[in-house]
C-alpha cells in the first residue's frame, strides 16, 4: 500500500505505544470554540475521543463505546456534530454511533445490511451516507 500523505492518518505514527490511524475532530466552526477529537487505534478499545479546547488542549477521554468495534481502529470520522463512525480491521469493518458534543459515544447503530468486502482502512461522510476506502 502506498504511503498516505497526511501526518494525521500515517499508518506509521505511533504514540505512547499506541500506533494511530486516523484523527478526526468535529469543531463549531467559530474560531477559539470547542470541539472534540477522535483517534482510531490497534489496541482496544480501537477508538478513543476527547473533548478540545483551542488554546487549552485535550480534557477528560470520553468513555468508551457501550459496544467497541470489533478490532483495529483503521480511520474514524464525524458527521457534523450528531454521528461518529470508524472503519476497523475485522468484521463488520466498520461501526457507527451517535454522538453527543460534550457527551460521547451513543448505543452503536446496526452494522450495514451488506458489510464492507473486507478491512475497514477508512471512513468518511458524505452526504447520502459514508463510504470505505
Amino acid at each position: 500500500m502506498p504511503p498516505l500523505h497526511h501526518p494525521l492518518i500515517q499508518p506509521d505514527n505511533v504514540r505512547d505505544g499506541v500506533r494511530i490511524f486516523g484523527v478526526l475532530g468535529t469543531f463549531s466552526g467559530v474560531p477559539g470554540a470547542p470541539g472534540d477529537v477522535a483517534v482510531a487505534h490497534d489496541t482496544t478499545p480501537f477508538v478513543s475521543a476527547y473533548p478540545w479546547t483551542p488554546g487549552s488542549g485535550f480534557g477528560a477521554k470520553y468513555a468508551n463505546p457501550g459496544t467497541l468495534p470489533t478490532g483495529t481502529g483503521r480511520g474514524v470520522a464525524f458527521c457534523g456534530n450528531t454521528d461518529v463512525a470508524v472503519a476497523h480491521y475485522t468484521t463488520p469493518f466498520v461501526s457507527a454511533y451517535p454522538w453527543t458534543p460534550g457527551g460521547g459515544f451513543g448505543a452503536k447503530y446496526a452494522n450495514p445490511g451488506t458489510l464492507p468486502a473486507g478491512i475497514g482502512r477508512g471512513v468518511a461522510f458524505l452526504r447520502g451516507g459514508f463510504w470505505l476506502s
